[in-house]
């Protein structure tokens, strides 16, 4: 999100409030729930603390690093969490957001510029994940449900997310809203739809 917001590092990331907001909503809400927190751990203390790490501008993390090899970090995080949230009729907005912000950086559509820092990120699986999207849905990228499915059917994140088409489409329907309306406008959407508000139409 911070790549995409034009930000070269974590600590302006984080300064952003649309951006801590996300990050701090897909923690409490999304993957806190499909935890199990040992007894003598206080998840605000823990919080805090990530917070303070990443807002340290000492440490000088580049968004570009951080957003590198995407496809195993994103595979590790996203699938378990997500899965317990669809099981339960639950829609994960924050972690589709995760994931069509990735696309957006390593598969931008035809064009969409991501910024510098986006296009600088390192990705085993970028050429791949480019063939599978042009493949699935020539012209349209990443904001075509066909190619965000395509994606997952990849085994980008596994194979439990692919019984959730719903799951690929709400990711796809995030990638739509961050090229027409940047990676803010796809925050405040997804926090809309946490919140069971309306959502954006435009």
């Amino acid at each position: 999100m911070g790549a995409l917001d034009g930000r070269e590092t974590v600590p302006d990331s984080v300064g952003r409030p649309f951006i801590a907001g996300a990050a701090r909503r897909v923690l409490y809400d999304e993957y806190l729930p499909s935890l199990t927190v040992p007894p003598d751990v206080d998840p605000d203390h823990y919080a805090g603390q990530l917070f303070d790490r990443w807002a340290n501008t000492a440490l000088g993390h580049r968004t570009r690093q951080v957003g590198s090899d995407g496809s195993v970090k994103l595979r590790q995080r996203v699938p378990d969490p997500a899965l317990l949230h669809l099981r339960a009729g639950r829609m994960p907005h924050h972690l589709a957001l995760t994931v069509a912000a990735y696309l957006c950086c390593v598969t931008p559509p035809p064009g969409f510029e991501p910024g510098p820092h986006a296009a600088a990120m390192a990705d085993p699986a970028r050429e791949r994940l480019r063939a599978i999207v042009a493949g699935a849905a020539p012209g349209t990228g990443v904001r075509a449900a066909a190619a965000v499915r395509a994606v997952l059917e990849s085994g980008l994140l596994g194979d439990g997310l692919t019984e959730h088409p719903e799951f690929a489409a709400r990711v796809a329907e995030l990638a739509d809203v961050i090229v027409r309306n940047g990676p803010a406008g796809a925050a405040a959407d997804a926090l809309l739809a946490t919140d069971g508000a309306p959502r954006p139409t435009d």
